[in-house]
């Protein structure tokens, strides 16, 4: 998903309450969909969207853009996910085919390339998965910035994603063939970070 994916005709939702920048051993729900949930609110495009009787938000996405999806808009501007380690939803396949649902965390300006990270999972038919998006690619992060040159990979996201600056989760299809349905819910940051001393970090090994 590149450019063309932005707020803007797209399900807005705001979360219910901000993250606390305390304890990381528990998961910390973003947003859920139960009692006082009010879905005249919410905005969409080729899409539908109903609450369940058991509080998921149900989504009707149509075919006729490449990628129908809602975005869900962080309280008071942004969620500080920088103690978390991932953040998962779990999704439901209302369809009679397999479905691959994509999730996608923006920082400000997020094209789908740039600003962002995504990830995905495939789902059968009636069933139900958590779709996990990892906010670090490892479980530790340096406590101040280090230049590791030659690296492939790092311990943060370099140049992707500012974990304390997270303004909306995308959740979307890419390029449907048909109608299809799905079910959302319980939206939550979770995973611990250790927090390592820059000074003292080198030399290591690759």
């Amino acid at each position: 998903m590149r450019n063309h994916l932005t707020t803007v005709g797209f399900v807005i939702l705001a979360a219910a309450w901000p993250i606390s920048a305390g304890s990381s051993e528990q998961p910390v729900v973003l947003f859920d969909f139960g009692p006082g949930f009010d879905v005249g609110a919410v905005a969409t495009s080729d899409a539908r969207a109903t609450v369940t009787s058991d509080g998921a938000l149900r989504i009707e996405l149509g075919h006729q853009g490449p990628w129908p999806g809602v975005a869900i808009k962080a309280p008071q501007g942004r969620w500080d996910l920088s103690a978390y380690e991932h953040v998962s939803v779990d999704v439901t396949n209302r369809s009679d085919r397999q479905l691959t649902v994509h999730c996608r965390v923006d920082n400000p300006g997020a094209d789908g390339t740039n600003h962002c990270v995504t990830d995905q999972v495939s789902i059968e038919p009636g069933a139900s998965q958590a779709l996990t998006v990892r906010i670090f690619p490892v479980p530790w992060k340096l406590d101040k910035p280090l230049d590791l040159i030659g690296m492939r990979g790092h311990p943060v996201h370099t140049g992707k994603l500012d974990p304390a600056n997270v303004t909306q989760l995308v959740i979307f299809l890419t390029r449907p063939m048909e109608d299809r349905a799905i079910e959302i819910d319980n939206i939550r940051a979770a995973g611990g970070i250790q927090v390592l001393d820059a000074s003292t970090f080198l030399p290591f090994i690759d």
